[in-house]
């Protein structure tokens, strides 16, 4: 599957489970000029809360640059996942949100 379907269900699965929650959430796409290595996606949600998420083709790595990048975010308190799976993807961000929320 390419990485931009993969990309696709997942944050629909995440933006359908918040709205079943009644999470306001916003997903941000980060296309950042002449800076590749930041991570696909920004998820937000109430009380401040960011997520990161780089996606991959299944059986795919970040690049060199994108582990730099990922691990200097990291050293900043942000959290970054990678993903090569919709549905894992969906399950550890919603599972991260929960964690935040307390929504059941």
């Amino acid at each position: 599957m390419l990485e931009k379907k993969i990309e696709e269900k997942a944050v629909k699965g995440v933006r359908e489970w918040c709205a079943s929650k009644g999470i306001t959430l916003d997903v941000a796409k980060l296309n950042l000029r002449g800076n590749r290595s930041w991570p696909d996606r920004v998820f937000l949600w109430s009380g401040g809360n960011v997520l990161m998420v780089e996606y991959k083709q299944p059986g795919k790595k970040p690049t060199k640059l994108q582990e730099n990048k990922h691990a200097e975010l990291r050293s900043m308190g942000f959290e970054v996942l990678v993903h090569d799976n919709a549905e894992q993807s969906i399950k550890e961000i919603t599972a991260t949100i929960l964690t935040t929320t307390g929504a059941d």
